[in-house]
């Protein structure tokens, strides 16, 4: 039974990773564009022609259809290969691990000044009579405001 379970939960999760995939292949596609107009006008190329097209296309892993780039940007990407940054020609996967520390040390110094505050706040909420009918509710209202007063913050940065 458990076995039938994890099969079926495993099968549900592949589906889901591919469909998402998928759908976030076709919406970079949609959104950024021709990405191999994208190169040759980085480059400082003004006039196109289709032999310029065909190059980097061909290059980038996009010459075929949808379909068939998607299982090549696909396959790439489950074999480590991110492929280098438009904007910095450099590799992706290093700029990730780059970004990835200053992530790690943000979620860290938040987790240690929000774990102590959420309990001295959520000690003080459980112990005082009058709030207990509505201790629930100012959790809420105080987990939002916190995400609310955070938004702007991370969106400048």
């Amino acid at each position: 039974m458990r076995r039938k379970l994890l099969a079926k939960k495993t099968l549900q999760l592949i589906v889901s990773v591919f469909l998402f995939t998928m759908l976030l292949y076709g919406l970079l596609i949609l959104s950024t564009g021709d990405p191999a107009l994208r190169v040759l006008r980085k480059f400082g190329i003004q006039t196109v022609s289709a032999n310029n097209l065909s190059e980097i296309r061909e290059k980038l892993g996009i010459k075929e259809n949808f379909f068939q780039s998607y299982f090549y940007w696909l396959f790439q990407v489950l074999r480590g290969n991110l492929g280098t940054s438009f904007m910095t020609d450099q590799s992706v996967r290093q700029l990730l691990v780059e970004k990835s520390m200053v992530t790690i040390r943000l979620i860290s110094l938040t987790f240690f000044i929000s774990c102590p505050f959420s309990l001295l706040l959520g000690s003080w909420i459980g112990n005082k009579p009058f709030l207990r009918g509505i201790n629930q509710l100012l959790a809420i209202i105080l987990s939002f405001s916190s995400l609310v007063k955070s938004w702007p913050q991370q969106v400048q940065t």
